[in-house]
Parts: structure tokens; sequence; C-alpha cells
């Protein structure tokens, strides 16, 4: 399934800095993995916390590493944290109400892809291009 991410955190996964994604909703039943799809969208105040508060390398919206429209990594499903974990203190990048563990993410060459709200099926091309990436490393 795809889940459209805005930029810069879209990047944030692909680069394995961030490990978490935050939701309103449950993952759909059964579902494993996730491909992360980067949205079109720039979300300057979310760039400038990574930056102020977490002391960490993002680059700007006009830097090649940021691309939009596009599956750039694919992630295996964790723990789902939620506000009344007792060590949701540990996870840094959890804000609520749902954190989605994202495990073992794969940077992949961008792929072209329009996205959607919430969990989305990929189209056949572009799930056979994800599996040509993933088989090939």
């Amino acid at each position: 399934r795809g889940l459209t991410v805005w930029q810069p955190m879209a990047w944030c996964i692909a680069e394995g800095i961030k490990p978490l994604e935050n939701r309103t909703f449950r993952p759909w039943a059964g579902v494993t993995h996730v491909a992360i799809h980067a949205g079109l969208k720039w979300h300057a105040e979310h760039a400038r916390q990574i930056r102020e508060y977490l002391e960490l390398y993002v680059p700007d919206r006009t830097d090649p590493q940021i691309v939009h429209g596009a599956v750039v990594a694919v992630a295996r499903l964790g723990k789902i944290w939620t506000e009344d974990d007792p060590q949701i203190e540990t996870q840094q990048w959890f804000s609520g109400p749902l954190g989605w563990s994202l495990e073992d993410v794969r940077k992949l060459t961008p792929i072209p892809c329009s996205g959607a709200q919430g969990l989305w099926y990929l189209p056949d091309d572009v799930l056979a291009q994800i599996n040509a990436q993933l088989e090939a490393t």
C-alpha cells in the first residue's frame, strides 16, 4: 500500500532519520509494508522544527534530494504507538495520536506516481518498479 507523506518528512523517512510516522488512523488489517510516497507539499514548519529542535540536517525545498510526487522508500510496519503507551517518551518523533513504527526502511530511486490520502493501492506498474529495485539490491 502507498502512504503519502509531505516533504521533508518523506525524505527523513527514506534517509532513515525518521523511524515513526504520525497518523490519526490505524493501518488496514493485514498491511505489513508501506511504500512511502513523497507528496507534492512542502511543510516549512516541520523543516524548521527538525533543524532547530532536533538539530538535524534537512535539505532546502529546492535541493535535488527533495523529490515530489514519487515513491521514495518502502518500510515494514512495526509497533503502533499511542499516547497511552508507558514508553512513549522514548519516541522523539511522536506527536500522535498514533505513531506507526517504520522498520527495515529501504530507500528507492524515486518512482514517479500520483498519491492519495490515507492508505491507497499502488498502481501495478509502480509496484513492479518497486519490486524490481528491491530484487536488485
